[in-house]
């Protein structure tokens, strides 16, 4: 009776566990729920933008057109591999790099924290598009970024130079559960991360300091899928 009994377990159990290998190949609802979000508020941040004339002679549309930049700011950085794969898809249907393509790009920036100027040296072509630079500048920060936090130096000269990669470098400064070591928490003020992106890309409209310490754990557990969803596209798409 025992010997028949274990022949009858041994199939349920196989497929308890191929049920929960399954499970594990799954991301958790918190990050499926965020990236439908992001898709959502992409999708009406497109609407907007896409009523605009946006004239080749504007050179900072972002700042031309600021109700609509915000509007777009609202899909966080989870919604970058959105704006890059618009991009990519305007560039490809169209053969040019359009105005719309320089829009989506300040705001990858602008959400990135990274400089523009950083991004458009990256390759040895100045003039290569945007959005080829960017991919350089991507591959350049995954190499450049481990060997700055594994370097040497002091802390405050590693945060220096991780600022060059802005959010890019928190890929790497955060753990699998979001968390960062204590001696690197001041980066996120470095890179200006205490600041909503509005107020980045407005100094004007940013309100007045406040007195109260930026809480770094806040925003690490507010940003936790959005960074996932930043990762995952970054290492499937560019390498």
């Amino acid at each position: 009776m025992l010997r028949k009994k274990s022949r009858i377990c041994f199939p349920i159990l196989a497929v308890f566990m191929a049920i929960l290998f399954v499970m594990l190949l799954i991301p958790p609802n918190g990050f499926r729920a965020r990236a439908q979000e992001v898709e959502r508020d992409f999708g009406e941040a497109k609407k907007m933008i896409e009523t605009i004339e946006l004239k080749p002679s504007v050179s900072s549309n972002v700042a031309d057109y600021e109700e609509e930049a915000k509007e777009l700011f609202k899909i966080g950085i989870g919604g970058v591999p959105l704006l890059l794969e618009e991009i990519d898809k305007i560039v490809t249907d169209t053969g040019s790099y359009d105005m719309y393509c320089a829009f989506y790009m300040l705001g990858v920036e602008t959400l990135l924290c990274v400089d523009d100027e950083n991004v458009r040296y990256a390759g040895e072509d100045i003039f290569d598009l945007p959005n080829v630079n960017f991919k350089i500048f991507v591959r350049q920060a995954k190499e450049k970024i481990p060997q700055i936090i594994q370097s040497d130096q002091l802390v405050e000269k590693k945060v220096e130079e991780l600022s060059k990669y802005g959010v890019l470098s928190l890929l790497y400064l955060t753990d699998e559960k979001g968390r960062i070591a204590k001696e690197y928490e001041p980066y996120l003020e470095k890179i200006g991360l205490s600041y909503s992106p509005a107020e980045r890309m407005y100094p004007s409209a940013a309100p007045a300091k406040s007195e109260t310490a930026f809480d770094v754990d806040a925003w690490l557990s507010a940003n936790k899928y959005d960074l996932q969803i930043l990762k995952q596209y970054l290492e499937k798409k560019v390498g």
